[in-house]
């Protein structure tokens, strides 16, 4: 008798396993399908990226000017000069 409530526990158990398994196995393979779609969408827009027309748009939205500017002039924020360190002979 106790043989056969351990048989029956075990095919319970092989039985959740299996079923467990099984789920999991087809949410991995939705989501592989989902990732290769997903992938795909990425392929398909970097074979429309041209570097250069990337480049361009680029400057022309960030760009500051044709002109070089000059030199900042900025303030001399210590009061006095600076020390001059000892040097060592």
């Amino acid at each position: 008798m106790a043989c056969d409530k351990f048989q029956d526990l075990e095919e319970e158990r092989i039985d959740f396993l299996k079923s467990n398994l099984w789920t999991y196995a087809n949410i991995m393979s939705t989501v592989c399908v989902s990732d290769d779609e997903t992938c795909e969408k990425i392929r398909v827009s970097l074979e429309k990226c041209e570097v250069e027309e990337v480049i361009q748009a680029f400057v022309q939205a960030k760009g500051t000017g044709q002109e070089i500017p000059g030199l900042l002039q900025c303030p001399f924020i210590y009061p006095t000069p600076l020390p001059v360190p000892c040097m060592l002979n």
